[in-house]
């Protein structure tokens, strides 16, 4: 069984470690992306219903839940 030397090592460490770092900012990016897509679909005026104007009828429905 040959163990690797300290130099090897520490590259191999080294290079992990870039990886986790690329991951980790690919993730975000993702991550970041997605969030503001969220936030922009939250942005859009909702559509009012008719029975917005007609608070009495509205609330005769949702007694009877219709």
């Amino acid at each position: 069984m040959t163990s690797l030397s300290i130099k090897q090592k520490a590259q191999q460490y080294v290079v992990l470690t870039g990886m986790a770092l690329l991951i980790g900012l690919l993730v975000g990016a993702i991550d970041m992306i997605f969030g503001q897509g969220l936030l922009m679909i939250g942005d859009f005026p909702k559509p009012t219903l008719a029975f917005d104007s007609f608070p009495g009828l509205s609330g005769s429905c949702h007694r009877l839940s219709l």
